[in-house]
């Protein structure tokens, strides 16, 4: 269970915008909007092992999660001509089955997938007329009132087969194929196919190399289709463009090589490659801050990571770094959240998504002397992207984190630990997004100097 009620920053000293009836002076400084999440999720499993060759597992799944919008009536609608009361939610229910069964040189797989969306969005907007050439009407300035709401019932299910073939000691290769339909906002099909091979040359040695494709489905809780007709001709309006998000379709290989060099000492190397079509992201659009889904039209993922371990008695140590890109052109869906300007670059060019950094590395070391435990963590980061279609970087991300932790003997209680976390030693401002890009709403920053202090308690044992 997750919930948080939040203000929203304010700018001060913007002038405004839009003209109002009877208000003469109010502050964007003065602003008080919320935006408050709602998130319960519970999980019912039931598994075995009815004989030594056939397992099964069956789970039952329900999640609840909503976003609210508490907007400031007066300072929206001078500051950005929309006040909008938005609550969106999605009730999911699910149910997931997969059973094995062991021939020896075979293990046969097989399951499915049965999901229940049911999606709320409420939108109550005070919004300004406009004229055909986008002028507020008046005077005088007084809102009028829209109605947006939708309400869906979506549906997925999906279906697998696969083998694991142990053909001998060194090489195994798993092969499957899945299928998946989806209807509701979104109505599509798909067949997956999936090999992947491991092999070990040598005790010290594993290679391994595969191919999948995938289905995705958008984030139904953003989705609104109602919402370009009903604003047109207000201070609202959006763009033209096609309004339901669609599945995205991915094609990845992937190839990678683990190597232990000394006792307890680990290299492995990772890189993979990804086609996308109708690739899917999220932004905060316009004057409500809630998540809406779109597609861009094509494009390509690569990365690749190397990371070297080390395990020893009492001290532990861990490095890897990270080059990866992630590349998209032109806008499949949702085309009316974007600037007009901004969206002609992006179906011209291919751009680099703020999802991940150029370069990246992060490292840490754990060291045990009983019943204390001590360890540090560092993370790097060439920083994410951001401006008119994401062409600037941002500065580089470094952020240190200390910790250490007790373990006490409680009688009748067991093995309680105290630890202590210290985040972001040297105090760094750290930016993660601007106030401005491609659907971003407000700028985020990572941790300043921060003290946790977690207690852990066990429960007792059940039968006790």
């Amino acid at each position: 269970m997750a919930v948080s009620d939040n203000q929203l920053p304010n700018r001060a000293g913007l002038t405004p915008e839009f003209e109002l009836t009877g208000v003469k002076n109010y502050p964007s400084a003065d602003i008080n909007s919320y935006l408050n999440f709602r998130d319960y999720l519970g999980i019912l499993a039931l598994n075995g092992a009815p004989t030594s060759q056939l397992t099964y597992q069956l789970a039952y799944s329900a999640h609840y999660i909503s976003q609210k919008f508490n907007p400031d009536n007066v300072g929206e609608l001078l500051y950005e001509g929309v006040a909008s009361t938005a609550f969106h939610s999605d009730l999911d229910n699910t149910l997931e089955g997969d059973v094995t069964y062991n021939l020896g040189a075979h293990t046969l797989g097989t399951g499915f997938y049965l999901g229940e969306y049911g999606v709320e969005a409420d939108d109550d907007s005070l919004v300004f007329q406009v004229d055909s050439a986008g002028k507020q009407v008046g005077p005088p300035f007084v809102p009028v009132r829209v109605i947006n709401n939708a309400n869906e019932i979506n549906l997925l299910a999906g279906i697998y087969v696969e083998d694991t073939w142990r053909i001998n000691e060194k090489c195994r290769v798993n092969f499957g194929l899945r299928w998946d339909r989806l209807s509701g906002f979104t109505n599509h099909n798909q067949v997956d196919p999936s090999i992947n091979f491991t092999y070990l040359p040598w005790t010290e040695t594993t290679l391994h190399g595969g191919f999948a494709r995938y289905m995705q489905v958008p984030s139904f809780q953003g989705i609104s289709p109602g919402a370009p007709a009903a604003f047109a001709g207000t201070t609202g309006e959006a763009g033209t463009g096609d309004v339901n998000p669609e599945t995205e379709d991915d094609y990845e290989w992937d190839v990678g090589a683990v190597q232990q060099l000394l006792k307890g000492l680990t290299i492995s190397e990772d890189a993979f490659y990804e086609y996308t079509h109708r690739y899917l992201d999220t932004g905060q659009f316009g004057v409500v801050p809630i998540f809406a889904p779109f597609n861009y039209k094509h494009g390509y993922i690569w990365g690749t990571e190397t990371a070297l371990t080390y395990h020893m008695k009492n001290l532990a140590f861990h490095a890897s770094t990270t080059i990866g890109r992630n590349m998209q052109k032109g806008v499949a869906t949702g085309q009316f959240n974007f600037d007009p300007e901004e969206l002609g670059y992006i179906n011209r060019h291919y751009i680099v998504l703020d999802h991940q950094p150029l370069y990246g590395a992060s490292g840490g070391a754990t060291y045990n002397w009983q019943p204390y435990s001590f360890s540090i963590n560092t993370l790097y980061s060439s920083g994410l992207r951001a401006g008119f279609a994401d062409l600037e970087s941002l500065p580089n991300v470094v952020q240190i984190d200390l910790s250490g932790q007790r373990k006490f003997q409680l009688p009748g209680i067991g093995d309680v630990i105290d630890r202590v976390t210290l985040l972001d030693i040297v105090d760094r401002a750290n930016l993660i997004r601007p106030p401005e890009g491609i659907g971003i709403f407000q700028s985020a920053y990572g941790p300043r100097i921060t003290v946790y202090d977690t207690l852990t308690v066990p429960l007792p044992a059940l039968g006790h």
